[in-house]
């Protein structure tokens, strides 16, 4: 590299370079902090409307602030034709999704939506402050080796109070924009935009159900289904946008129905036919992805990064917190015995009857549920990888499924079954007006299994 430093700050290696710019680490040199300068090629002039490109980003991620939306430090400016400009912008330790991508052929349900959940909450920020991102692709999703997901590269977003910088897409003979920087990939663009129409926030609504449908299948909806698994071959964009896409549950085994529609439904190819809010399409895939705990996808994500072998495995289990806290101070463990037995004596008549209680229910049959029941609460069951959910002896249906089963309120009897694991059995009190949540990681290969 012939320029080692930039107004401040040194130059530690390339990462990336297009047509208009180039993506550097860097070291502030005051204080030391490991940065990402997105700066204007030097043959390009600081007069052009590429600089005043970078300069309307810089705007842009000025007015956000999001743990899913990568952070803008600084901004500098070329002044008086000298100089390079460049933005500033947070070091992410990680990866992209296409590098996870092209290790794996295809994400575990609950991994794909936690990703897809993350992507969604940053976007949800970005629509509300009027942007619209209009290049969501794997190559802009970072994941963070701790499992954190950030949006990145706002370079053709639109702002509703800025300069538009819509356009026609124009396609070479290879089926590539030209002057790519400034359009975006057309394998994720919404057909609105590949004309050069108005855009919104269905847009990106669009772009993200490819990348969940990547994510769920191995390929994307406008690749032939004769191509192998990751094939990132051009797409025929006309025609990508002329025939409906092969539907998901085609593509995969043992997809949930409802996801199936939550996808399918985003790449609709009317953009009043495909969900308008970021929000309620996260909302519809969070039970997929294991709840809206950020925690809970962070370490979804980190188990994906290391079975990838992108990163390498520190040997902690996701309840390593518990457990490390409870040995750092032994005298919580003693309370915790002594609580233990005390509650054990005072509880052993409750199960003793509660047990009683199933085994007749059981013995006797299954009890019809109501579907409309009164004075009725509701339960939802999360289940790693999968499992057939039964209440009270009737089968309710496999999860994942986001819909949560109304319950009349009292006690009932869940059951889990996977064929590789052994059943886990849990009582649930149902309260009327409340949804209860179990979360239970099925034991595959465990011995005893029924």
């Amino acid at each position: 590299m012939s320029e080692v430093r930039l107004e401040g700050y040194k130059l530690e290696g390339a990462l990336g370079s297009g047509a208009v710019s180039s993506l550097y680490r860097a070291v502030h040199e005051v204080t030391g902090r490991e940065v990402v300068l997105k700066a204007l090629k030097a043959s390009i002039p600081p007069t052009s409307s590429f600089a005043a490109q970078l300069e309307r980003e810089a705007r842009i991620l000025a007015e956000m602030s999001h743990p899913n939306v990568v952070l803008l430090i600084d901004f500098k400016k070329a002044e008086h034709g000298a100089g390079r400009t460049f933005l500033v912008l947070e070091r992410v330790d990680g990866f992209s999704l296409r590098e996870l991508l092209r290790r794996k052929r295809a994400l575990r349900v609950d991994v794909a939506c936690a990703i897809a959940c993350e992507v969604l909450s940053g976007l949800e920020h970005a629509h509300a402050h009027g942007v619209v991102h209009r290049d969501i692709k794997p190559e802009n999703i970072l994941l963070a080796k701790r499992g954190d997901v950030k949006i990145v590269d706002f370079g053709i977003a639109q702002r509703d109070k800025l300069p538009s910088a819509n356009e026609p897409l124009v396609i070479d003979e290879h089926g590539e924009p030209l002057h790519k920087e400034s359009f975006g990939a057309p394998a994720y663009m919404s057909p609105e935009q590949v004309l050069g129409e108005h855009v919104d926030a269905r847009s990106d609504l669009y772009s993200l159900g490819v990348v969940l449908y990547r994510m769920l299948s191995g390929l994307r909806p406008d690749v032939d289904a004769g191509a192998k698994a990751g094939d990132e071959r051009r797409p025929d964009a006309p025609r990508s946008r002329r025939d409906a896409p092969v539907p998901l549950s085609a593509r995969t085994k043992e997809l949930p129905r409802g996801l199936d529609n939550v996808v399918m439904r985003l790449l609709e190819r009317r953009s009043d036919d495909r969900y308008s809010d970021a929000a309620v399409v996260r909302e519809l895939l969070e039970p997929y992805a294991r709840g809206p705990s950020k925690e809970a996808h962070a370490r979804l994500i980190r188990r994906a990064l290391v079975e990838a072998t992108l990163v390498k495995d520190d040997g902690r289990r996701p309840d390593d917190r518990t457990t490390r806290t409870t040995r750092e101070r032994p005298w919580l463990s003693y309370g915790v015995f002594a609580m233990v037995g005390v509650a054990f004596f005072g509880a052993g008549a409750l199960i003793q009857l509660t047990s009683q209680k199933e085994q007749k229910l059981l013995s006797t049959g299954a009890r019809a549920l109501p579907l409309s029941p009164t004075e009725a609460g509701g339960l939802r069951v999360l289940a790693v990888p999968w499992a057939e959910v039964w209440v009270d002896g009737q089968r309710i249906e496999v999860t994942p499924f986001a819909r949560a089963v109304p319950l009349a309120a009292g006690t009932h009897f869940v059951t889990l079954k996977h064929p590789d694991a052994p059943e886990e059995k849990r009582t649930v009190e149902i309260t009327t007006g409340e949804t209860v949540q179990l979360d239970v990681t099925m034991r595959l290969g465990d011995e005893g299994k029924r």
